[in-house]
Formats: structure tokens, sequence, C-alpha cells
């Protein structure tokens, strides 16, 4: 793992991911940035992208969802990264936590910020950590990343967790597996036990919880994922 500016820098996101957001093939002024390098995307092609993320909206939500984005972009280009994962780690967001952003905002303004990340995250243009996202209060962005980033892997995820008759770990299994593809930019697909011991160590390590983790795991195998793994976290992290 490489750093740059004294920060430490995310996993490299897999090239292999073939269910990131997609643009539009009919949209001809779709800007040319692949999957897996939204964090070097220009200003312009992340407003591009983000328009792709609403559905059918009024005014009012175009409007507030321009709006939360160009708060984020103005405060992220305050800081020199390269691209927009740098500048995040270099705001300082990551040691402040729930204190993230500039001081002294009123809560309209600290909404609109918040809203903008949000939109950052979904797009994959920046990648929190473990510690970072387990402190914050996102409301929603878990939800909103799984209806856009590998959809249907998480779709099936899910229906396997809806089986599991309400158990108290089920909803937080699957958002577990949401954070896991968030932080290290993986594809649910080429996660391994290490990735698993990664979060626990993580959580851990920040004072939440793991209880859910082994069914994480067991539902992400009942999705075709773990590949030749056995069948539960327990017995694959005793291998």
């Amino acid at each position: 793992m490489g750093s740059r500016h004294g920060k430490v820098a995310r996993t490299p996101v897999s090239t292999r991911d073939p269910n990131l957001l997609v643009a539009p093939q009919s949209e001809p002024s779709m800007p040319v940035v692949t999957d897996n390098d939204r964090a070097r995307a220009t200003r312009q092609e992340v407003s591009t992208f983000a328009g792709t993320l609403l559905d059918q909206p009024s005014y009012q939500q175009r409007w507030r969802h321009e709006l939360a984005l160009t708060r984020i972009l103005d405060w992220f280009e305050r800081f020199p990264g390269e691209d927009w994962q740098d500048r995040w780690l270099l705001s300082g967001a990551e040691e402040r936590g729930r204190a993230w952003g500039p001081e002294n905002l009123t809560p309209a303004e600290r909404n609109r910020l918040t809203a903008g990340l949000r939109i950052m995250i979904v797009l994959r243009a920046v990648r929190p950590s473990y510690a970072w996202l387990s402190s914050s209060r996102m409301l929603g962005v878990y939800a909103a990343f799984r209806r856009h980033n590998q959809a249907e892997t998480f779709a099936d995820i899910e229906r396997h967790a809806a089986r599991r008759n309400g158990h108290d770990h089920a909803a937080e299994a699957v958002n577990a597996l949401t954070r896991m593809v968030i932080v290290t930019g993986k594809p649910l697909g080429e996660f391994g036990v290490a990735d698993f011991d990664d979060y626990a160590a993580a959580r851990q390590a920040c004072g939440s919880r793991v209880g859910s983790l082994p069914m994480a795991y067991e539902l992400l195998r009942a999705a075709g994922g773990l590949d030749g793994s056995p069948d539960t976290l327990r017995a694959a992290q005793a291998r």
C-alpha cells in the first residue's frame, strides 16, 4: 500500500469490477473516465456522473442534488491533492470523524456538505476508512451505494438475508459487506478471508461490533462469492 503526502492511500480499485456505475450508452457527452478511476475524474465529469444517480427527479430534487455536489467539491478543492481521494485524506477528515469539514457551519450548510459527500462515496470518487465510517452518521449512504454499485449481487445478498427470518444480524451483515466494498474498492466476488480479517481488526480497533461478520461471510458465499472457501468464517479462519 503506497502513500502520498504522508497519508496512507486506500487499496487500489480493481479493474475487474463490471458492475460499477455505468454511464448511459446513448449519452454522447459522458466523460471518458473508466469505472476504476472516478477519484481522478474532473469536476465536470463528477457532475455528469452524479446526474446518473437521479431517477426522474423534480426540479427541487435536482437543485438540491447539484447544490450539495457544488458545496463538497468547493471544499475538496481547498486541498492540493492529485485526486479527490487525496484531497479527502489531506483535509484531515479521517482524523476528525463526525467533526469533519469546515468549522462553524450552520445545520443547513452541514446537511448540504454531508449530502455532497454521500454522492462522492456512492460514485466511488472518495473512499473513507473503516474507522471513519464507524464513527460517522451517513444516513442512507449504504442503501444508495448498493443501488448503484454491483446492484445485482447486492440484491441477491439482500434476498438471502431476508430468508434469515428477521435475524438480528442480517441487516448489519449486508451493511458490513457494503462497507468492505466502499473501503477496499474491490468487487464482492474478489473478497477472501483476509478481507474479513482486515474488517474485523479495523472495527475492533475503534470499538465497533463485528458480531454480524460470520453472517456476512455466509451471505456472500450464498450469493456466489468466496468460491472454494469453507462454509463458515470460523472454518475458513481455522484453515
